[in-house]
């Protein structure tokens, strides 16, 4: 956790700090101006945010909803390879693969789960695959046994242009931009 100052401007210019895991984690939920500057209702903002993960100084990636949370894919520059939504349900992040440069491999689940920061068996829960993607992973999979002797390593499941996975806004953690370019080469 850092220290983060910012300057209340309508209180007369007065400092409010924050502990949060980065500045741009206080972006997806308050518009932070030039010089740190935000407003007093921006502050009850933040404290509303920090008062989900029962406390009222920390600001973490846990704490966002589905909206922060796409606000924050999109300062982290995931829109050059994903278009992000909420679900019907607002429960889960529908995330549609874009179009890719010719230096850009697809991206795989594995992929995926590294850019979101999804934890192991939240796609793939034994035979089952919850949130909606058990047609897209089912489809997209390629047969081949795996050291835990599964019939399937879904994490090289390799998806196209226009597919789409939902991941539970729960279990989303952006800590940074998405593995494009060499990082895609990388992980497949």
């Amino acid at each position: 956790m850092t220290d983060i100052t910012l300057i209340v401007t309508d209180a007369g210019r007065k400092n409010f700090t924050i502990k949060a895991e980065n500045k741009s984690l206080v972006s997806a939920v308050v518009n932070v101006k030039n010089g740190n500057e935000i407003i007093n209702s921006d502050v009850i903002k933040l404290q509303e945010a920090c008062r989900k993960g029962g406390d009222l100084g920390a600001l973490e990636n846990c704490d966002l909803n589905g909206i922060q949370k796409i606000a924050l894919a999109k300062l982290n520059g995931f829109n050059e390879y994903y278009d992000i939504s909420l679900t019907e349900n607002g429960m889960c992040l529908a995330v549609r693969i874009k179009e890719t440069p010719w230096y850009v491999e697809n991206p795989t689940l594995g992929t995926i789960k590294a850019d979101f920061g999804v934890p192991d068996h939240i796609f793939v829960q034994g035979r089952n695959i919850p949130f909606g993607n058990a047609d897209i992973i089912n489809k997209r999979s390629v047969p081949g046994s795996t050291p835990d002797g599964r019939n399937t390593d879904y994490d090289k499941t390799k998806f196209e242009a226009g597919d789409v996975i939902n991941i539970p806004i729960a279990q989303i953690n952006i800590d940074g931009s998405p593995r494009g370019g060499f990082g895609r080469f990388f992980l497949q």
